[in-house]
């Protein structure tokens, strides 16, 4: 996320106008998601509640103002399993491809890692024989190692430090979960 800020601060120089409208036209293109997601498992009426509840859902309307990578996570993640649920062939670039969106939603918020293994033994219980299972797994894995390569060798070859993606993990989880988190 923050290589994407740069990008648009070096674009359109330091007004912060640009960024934040992509994140509105973000958080707009996540309330027709929910409604597209919320078709491929429900009838259209609950289609359209759950899209128009994520419209005036207060947290998602906030945070697509700030300059936080959530928002644009959320987004990633959605296409994500849109993609998932709208492939229109069961062939196994569908899942290099899923693969190689999780690792996208993953740079954009670390803590979509830990769907991963979930994601991983759903792709391998969704498949009709056990090697293509096995190559399911495979491919998705490599679309994710594959979006997500390219930020570790960066991370080692500046830091001198092997860091996946970031290490703010463990202080995000003690911030989140302990009571004495403002100590």
């Amino acid at each position: 996320y923050s290589y994407f800020l740069a990008l648009v601060f070096c674009i359109a120089g330091q007004d912060y106008f640009l960024p934040r409208f992509m994140q509105a036209v973000l958080g707009a293109a996540i309330c027709v998601l929910v409604y597209f997601l919320g078709r491929n498992a429900f009838p259209e009426s609950v289609a359209r509640a759950a899209g128009l509840g994520a419209a005036v859902y207060g947290p998602l309307i906030y945070f697509g103002a700030e300059l936080l990578p959530i928002t644009a996570a959320t987004f990633l993640f959605l296409v994500f399993l849109l993609f998932l649920f709208k492939s229109p062939r069961a062939n196994l670039w569908r899942w290099l491809v899923a693969g190689f969106l999780l690792g996208l939603a993953a740079l954009t918020a670390t803590h979509m890692l830990v769907l991963l293994p979930f994601l991983l033994l759903w792709f391998y219980a969704d498949s009709p024989g056990g090697s293509a299972g096995v190559r399911r797994l495979l491919l998705a894995l490599l679309g994710c190692g594959l979006t997500i390569a390219p930020v570790t060798l960066r991370n080692y070859l500046v830091g001198h430090d092997l860091v996946f993606i970031c290490t703010d993990v463990g202080s995000n989880f003690y911030l989140g979960n302990s009571a004495d988190y403002d100590r």
